[in-house]
């Protein structure tokens, strides 16, 4: 978590990035499968974790508290065999 920590902070300090993650499409409808805990090559499981990134990025630039506690974006992250 360290590691991840360190380079989510690298790239919320990058401002075109932060501001292309949060200017991204709308969060579509999750498929059977992502229901199902549907692996990395599923497109709703990335949807997901672009949308549980871009509720960390607007946390981190609109809120006045000094941490964001990240259980959305770490539930919906998955390795390369969907776990």
């Amino acid at each position: 978590t360290c590691y991840m920590n360190s380079v989510l902070q690298q790239l919320y300090a990058r401002p075109a990035f932060r501001m292309g993650i949060l200017r991204s499409g709308g969060r579509p409808l999750p498929s059977r499968r992502a229901l199902r805990g549907g692996g990395f090559d599923d497109p709703s499981a990335s949807a997901e974790l672009l949308y549980q990134l871009q509720v960390l990025f607007s946390s981190l630039q609109a809120s006045q508290r000094q941490y964001y506690l990240p259980t959305g974006f770490c539930s919906s992250f998955r390795d390369w065999e969907g776990r």
